[in-house]
């Protein structure tokens, strides 16, 4: 999948890798792409539901479009990004991790 540079920063991506190489069967993937749809559609500002994409052969690695859930809006992804208990900056308090790994 080819992004062009202004549609990546509206990228996002999530994986279940680390499910699939715990040995997951494919019905249990299943399962939690569906759930973190759901989870991800309860975020959403918008009114429609919209379902991430896989983008490797495994569907372990999911693409979504910010924009899709209204999180362009409102600095939205911003604030989700910040109760995030495992979100780090690296080098500078001000940069995200999209600043530090630039397209």
């Amino acid at each position: 999948m080819s992004l062009s540079k202004f549609e990546r920063m509206f990228a996002r991506y999530f994986t279940l890798t680390h499910l699939y190489n715990a040995g997951n069967t494919e019905d249990m993937l299943k399962e939690y792409q569906d759930s973190l749809s759901k989870l991800i559609n309860s975020l959403s500002w918008g009114s429609d539901i919209v379902m991430s994409k896989p983008i490797d052969p495994e569907k372990t690695i999911l693409y979504i479009d910010v924009r899709y859930y209204e999180w362009d809006r409102n600095d939205g992804w911003s604030r989700i990004e910040k109760l995030y208990p495992y979100y780090m900056s690296f080098d500078n308090p001000n940069k995200t991790v999209v600043d530090i790994f630039p397209k």
